[in-house]
């Protein structure tokens, strides 16, 4: 994972109490966050910690390319810790289940992007939308089931 050491290191931006919460949080989730779970879980630990400064200091994190904002299909925006590793999320558009892939097949394209597009990659993340094994079979089912009581 990717520490923000660097960008703290180099004087950018100042490593605070918040900025490394927000981090913390993230890193210990299980799975996306809503702006709402964040804060929730934010304020649990520091309940002086404003929303505004949340707001602000989750812009500051997407930009610097240490939290990752995804807006996944049924889910709204989400959050969650940016790495380096590329990864596919794979979403299910019956229940919103999403499941991480880490995804050596899209390092080519990762690769190939500085000279075919002369775009630096910093982090690169694909969303699938899908269904997932049993949603497929639920869903199979009723056509089936509908397919006979229309015959």
């Amino acid at each position: 994972m990717r520490s923000g050491e660097q960008f703290f290191s180099q004087g950018k931006h100042r490593r605070t109490v918040q900025r490394q919460l927000i981090l913390q949080v993230l890193e210990e989730a299980e799975g996306h966050l809503t702006m709402e779970q964040l804060t929730q879980r934010v304020q649990s630990i520091s309940p002086a910690v404003s929303l505004s400064t949340i707001y602000r200091n989750v812009e500051l994190l997407l930009a610097m390319g240490l939290m990752r904002a995804n807006h996944l299909l049924g889910e709204g925006t989400t959050y969650e810790r940016a790495d380096e590793q590329s990864h596919i999320h794979l979403v299910c558009q019956h229940c919103h289940h999403v499941i991480h892939l880490n995804a050596k097949s899209l390092e080519p394209l990762q690769a190939s992007l500085p000279v075919t597009a002369q775009f630096h990659v910093v982090s690169l993340a694909l969303t699938v939308a899908g269904y997932c094994t049993p949603c497929w079979t639920l869903l199979s089912a009723q056509e089936l089931s509908t397919a006979e009581k229309d015959s």
